[in-house]
């Protein structure tokens, strides 16, 4: 998985992760805030 953090459209960061299976790429987490281990 790959977790991507960036900000929502009112600037409150969010992390979502990312996976790739057979070719086929699904959200397979998504979390508003982020959390504070993935903002260091």
């Amino acid at each position: 998985m790959t977790m991507f953090i960036g900000p929502d459209e009112i600037g409150t960061l969010v992390e979502v992760g990312v996976i790739e299976w057979h070719g086929v790429i699904a959200i397979a987490h998504a979390m508003r805030p982020a959390r504070t281990k993935y903002l260091r």
